[in-house]
């Protein structure tokens, strides 16, 4: 599988081995893939998410279990599928982590899914059901790093024949077995243990499930249970029920399908929002959505050059906002991107000013939200706690009660942009200047569609005489990375996405950048190309990079009209770091012209003694005062020669 059929995400964290029959906490790095490709024989009704346990990596706590084969009980409600009339599956997603002395990287195996009618399983029988499955499908797994844990999207419609899974009931169990390719034989538990299931604590529901979940601890095909029933830990019982002192555990996965007909909520119609804006002043209780309509006349995106940016500033209560389109589908929600635990929804064309926050400022109006088409839509407003889903559906619980502002800004019926505001750095990402050898870079989490910034001063040209390397090869190794240089206009002056030595797999996913000489330098990695001046010259002046991941996209003419824009659509969240490295040892003139005016003061002095040597010290590259392509032990009489005749 070549690496642009795959979407790559991850969240930061560490490995963890666990044995048969233990559990352990729950690694965090995360790479998602799309499997199978969509097949085209099949459509329908809007679909979106009926069933979902944390499948977003927002996880609060986790485990892992030694077993390859486990089962969790589902249940629609609440949700868009509870006493539905018709339920047509048409994909899922589902986490295995991959990791263990047992891990193998790309060791084929499959995934098998069954479904079956909750009122045939019993947790506490043994076996714990006698009836068949309603439905069962399996995908081959063939591409994955080790250390990640991989989140599969699995499209049930291409793996069920073209047609999506029809579930009978509210409630259903769903069995997952991780098997060797074409059989139904369980991968192996214990040492040899290469992959786990994937469990959250906590995590945020729609819909339900019960404490309970399945485990084949003696991998011998059949989910033995009895009773008494087994409370947290059990060793050596199939059937695990977690309780209060403990934490309710749920597989971490989703359900997606048709989703039915719903109708709007009752709301507060806000009519057409025009270029000067809109405000609204409300309050909520305790598990209240407030909701809202509007009109967006224009298209905010990013070639109309146009936005739509939605905020609660001003609100005296913690919020969370979520935008929906006529037919229900959840566009987005947030959380805490605004000031102080307040929301914050952008779209299209960025990028604006951060809004001022008691505690913290917002993050900057950047419409890494998305791009919004003209159209209707409704947008609810409640109290942390409420989780936002497909269906206008509003779940969980919140005590937060008050004064809410609703706060829309835009200009989609054709008011020029304003000026744009540089990237907000974060102080540690603020490099300076970029002087001999060069900079780490401070290591940043690029969150799920997301990118993160850097900033940095270029005190002389980089031309033929010079260099300046970038280099992102102590980045999360499963990390498709892309980087963007921005000059300090906002427009675009390089850009990278793969920096692969000769483009066979493996693939080299992460980037760099090289500027000025043409002088092969050795890359870190040597599946990189060497660093060659590829990039060009850079003149002088303050740079901002932006770092995403696969897919991450500037504007169309990014190079004249940049705005410091872009948008990732990699759903990701890895760690990344940008390394420095350059031979420019001061500002102005790289290396002194005249050897004996070695600081270049003007004058010989004792002085140009003391700058020759700690350059000489280091191997700085402007201590090779006798031209010979190196520094070695003959600058330093050409060095005195020069300086004892007082001239160059």
């Amino acid at each position: 599988m070549l690496k642009k059929t795959l979407v790559l995400a991850a969240l930061a964290g560490c490995a963890v081995t666990a044995s048969a029959q233990t559990e352990g906490p729950l690694m965090a790095d995360r790479v998602y893939y799309n499997l199978p490709a969509d097949s085209g024989t099949y459509s329908g009704r809007a679909v979106g998410t009926v069933w979902d346990n944390g499948s977003n990596g927002d996880i609060l706590g986790g485990l892992i279990l030694g077993t390859t084969h486990w089962a969790e009980d589902v249940n629609f409600a609440p949700g868009p599928w509870a006493s539905a009339a018709t339920r047509e599956l048409t994909e899922m997603l589902l986490a295995v982590q991959y990791s263990g002395a047992g891990c193998l990287a790309n060791d084929p195996h499959d995934i098998v899914l069954r479904f079956y009618d909750a009122a045939a399983w019993n947790f506490t029988a043994n076996p714990m059901t006698a009836a068949q499955p309603f439905d069962e499908v399996r995908v081959a797994i063939a591409n994955y790093p080790c250390n990640v844990v991989a989140t599969f999207t699995l499209n049930m419609v291409a793996l069920n024949g073209g047609l999506p899974i029809q579930v009978p009931s509210d409630q259903i169990i769903v069995e997952v077995l991780l098997a060797e390719p074409g059989t139904t034989t369980p991968r192996p538990t214990g040492a040899a243990q290469g992959e786990f299931p994937v469990f959250v604590i906590g995590a945020t529901q729609l819909g339900s499930s019960l404490p309970n979940y399945a485990r084949d601890v003696n991998s011998n095909g059949i989910f033995e249970g009895g009773s008494p029933v087994i409370v947290g830990g059990g060793a050596g019982h199939e059937n695990r029920r977690a309780d209060a002192t403990l934490n309710t555990v749920w597989t971490q996965m989703a359900l997606r399908g048709e989703l039915p007909a719903v109708t709007p909520p009752a709301n507060t119609d806000l009519g057409p929002i025009a270029d000067t804006g809109a405000t609204q002043s409300t309050t909520i209780a305790a598990d209240e959505v407030k909701w809202f309509r509007l009109v967006v006349n224009g298209d905010a995106t990013d070639n109309a050059l146009q936005f739509l940016d939605i905020d609660t500033e001003g609100s005296a209560v913690d919020t969370i906002v979520g935008l929906f389109s006529e037919d229900g589908t959840l566009i987005a929600s947030d959380d805490d991107d605004g000031s102080d635990l307040l929301s914050q929804l952008t779209f299209g064309i960025g990028r604006r000013a951060a809004a001022a926050g008691t505690i913290e400022a917002s993050r900057q109006y950047d419409g890494r939200d998305g791009e919004l088409l003209a159209g209707t839509y409704y947008l609810g407003v409640a109290g942390f706690g409420t989780n936002f889903t497909d269906g206008f559906t509003a779940t969980g619980a919140s005590t937060e009660a008050g004064a809410v502002a609703l706060n829309i800004k835009t200009n989609t019926n054709g008011t020029a942009l304003a000026p744009s505001v540089a990237p907000a750095v974060p102080v540690e990402a603020n490099l300076g200047q970029i002087l001999f050898p060069g900079v780490p870079g401070f290591e940043q989490d690029i969150a799920a569609n997301d990118v993160v910034w850097y900033q940095f001063e270029v005190c002389s040209d980089i031309d033929s005489s010079n260099f300046l390397d970038l280099d992102m090869s102590i980045s999360n190794a499963a990390a498709d990375t892309e980087i963007f240089l921005f000059d300090s206009n906002g427009n675009l002056v390089a850009t990278n996405d793969d920096a692969d030595a000769d483009g066979v797999a493996p693939f080299y996913l992460r980037s760099q950048l090289s500027f000025g000489s043409t002088n092969p330098r050795p890359a870190i990695d040597p599946l990189a190309q060497n660093f060659a001046g590829q990039d060009g010259n850079l003149p002088a002046g303050t740079y901002y990079l932006g770092v995403g991941l696969f897919d991450t996209e500037a504007t169309f003419d990014a190079a004249n009209n940049g705005r410091w824009h872009l948008r990732s659509g990699s759903g990701s969240s890895f760690n990344v770091t940008v390394d420095f490295y350059t031979d420019v040892t001061q500002c102005g003139s790289a290396c002194p012209v005249c050897a004996a005016d070695y600081d270049q003061s003007g004058g010989i002095d004792g002085d140009d003694i003391g700058a020759f040597f700690a350059d000489w010290q280091t191997g700085a590259p402007c201590a090779d005062v006798d031209g010979s392509g190196g520094v070695d032990g003959d600058d330093i009489p050409f060095f005195f020669d020069r300086w004892q005749a007082g001239g160059c």
